[in-house]
């Protein structure tokens, strides 16, 4: 049964990669996943597969705070790690891996901010410069 559920949810999360042009990673568990790695990190491989654009919200805390550490967007704490299936899929990748529009220091700046505006503004920025405007 549990493999039957890790199967689908790897499935759902493709389609829905597939029907989205870029992806948010924001919080997330670590511990008490039903599929093969915590939803958000596969969600995160998912895009990073098919070359979208992956915006990472780590300054909230959960899966996506270490996806963050471990593109060295933030640093990595020194307590209260909690290993999790896949993780090391993300190890020696960068912010260039991401594909968003935005440079180092605004992928930093994203990773560890709490403010919802500059997080948004953030984003569409980077939305702005992968896609341009149609107007």
């Amino acid at each position: 049964m549990d493999e039957e559920w890790a199967v689908g949810l790897t499935a759902l999360r493709r389609v829905l990669t597939n029907a989205s042009d870029a992806r948010i990673v924001l919080g997330g568990h670590v511990s008490g996943f039903k599929g093969r790695m915590p939803g958000i990190a596969e969600e995160a491989l998912c895009s990073l597969s098919a070359g979208q654009p992956l915006y990472v919200l780590g300054g909230f805390g959960g899966c996506a705070r270490d996806i963050a550490e471990e593109l060295h967007l933030v640093p990595h704490r020194s307590t209260l790690v909690v290993p999790w299936a896949g993780r090391e899929q993300f190890s020696g990748l960068d912010s260039t891996a991401l594909r968003n529009g935005l440079g180092s220091d605004e992928n930093e700046t994203l990773a560890r901010t709490v403010h919802v505006d500059e997080a948004v503004a953030l984003m569409l920025r980077g939305l702005l410069r992968v896609f341009g405007t149609t107007a």
